[in-house]
């Protein structure tokens, strides 16, 4: 018996609706769906009626719920308890990281960190799609499930109320555009002043597209879009070619090597907010909470200069 099936059931029997049990798993409807016809084989059994109208326990299904709750608060008891035990003595911790993360030098607080500290192994994993985490939820439980010791990510991305948090830095988003475009003159630009204009723009896997779009609509309009890159480079390549205004993070602009650029503060304003964060509990490991310190300290260091 799958244990990961027995959790979707008691997740699919508490919301009787396969659209949001499958959400809140992470899951496609039909792969929810696959893994209870599973655990239904397994058990010799149909755990849920279906009809048009509705879905509800059978009484196989009732009578097997209180069963497969006991075994999920087993099961998590015992992962718990592993945990506890590799995490004693444990030098080595796994740190998730937006791909934005290169832009804030934290990469090399943590080289010198390494360096400080050559018995401690960082494992660094990448999240490929961070708008897979835009509401909240994904990095989180990945916190608690002891995938990730800690994560470096937008603040939006993880919920507070779970985790710990140290405020790394900040960043704004600002208009780009070619040097010899009228509005480049101005220190700063009132949005409004590009509602005719055409953008090039991050395309809906980084979180800096949505947040472009947002600020458009609160200026009064929907941006006219030209282009939409995957990589800043490219976004970059365009607005240097003339081919359009950009709305960048600041910070995202230093990897340019055009001198036809220029960065404007725009209104109305824009901010992305970048922490470390991991799982409120007690057992953290002894190399994490070196790293937590570490980090902790610059940052302290850093607001008193």
């Amino acid at each position: 018996m799958d244990l990961f099936h027995v959790s979707d059931f008691v997740k699919l029997a508490e919301s009787r609706n396969f659209s949001i049990a499958a959400d809140e798993l992470f899951l496609t409807q039909p792969t929810l769906s696959k893994h209870i016809k599973s655990l239904e084989k397994t058990l010799g059994v149909k755990l849920f009626i279906r009809n048009t109208k509705q879905l509800r326990l059978s009484d196989a299904g009732k009578y097997f719920l209180p069963q497969a709750k006991e075994l999920e608060q087993i099961y998590q008891k015992a992962k718990m308890d592993i945990h506890h035990y590799l995490t004693k003595n444990k030098l080595e911790l796994t740190l998730a990281y937006i791909p934005a993360m290169t832009f804030y030098n934290i990469l090399d607080e943590i080289a010198v960190f390494k360096e400080q500290n050559p018995g401690i192994n960082i494992i660094l994993s990448e999240i490929l799609s961070e708008c897979h985490y835009f509401q909240g939820k994904g990095i989180t439980e990945a916190l608690q499930n002891f995938e990730y010791d800690m994560a470096f990510c937008d603040s939006y991305a993880v919920q507070a109320a779970k985790c710990e948090l140290i405020e790394y830095c900040e960043d704004e988003l600002v208009a780009v555009l070619y040097r010899s475009h009228p509005l480049a003159s101005l220190k700063k630009i009132d949005l409004r002043l590009l509602a005719g204009e055409t953008f090039v723009l991050l395309n809906e896997s980084n979180p800096t597209y949505f947040l472009s779009i947002d600020t458009c609509k609160k200026a009064g309009f929907v941006p006219k879009i030209f282009f939409l890159g995957s990589r800043i480079e490219n976004v970059l390549e365009c607005i240097s070619e003339n081919m359009g205004i950009g709305l960048l993070m600041k910070n995202f602009i230093r990897i340019s090597q055009s001198d036809n650029l220029v960065a404007r503060k725009i209104v109305p304003t824009t901010k992305r907010h970048y922490v470390l964060a991991r799982a409120l509990r007690q057992d953290y490991s002894p190399a994490s909470r070196e790293l937590w310190d570490y980090i902790s300290v610059i940052v302290e260091k850093s607001s008193k200069t």
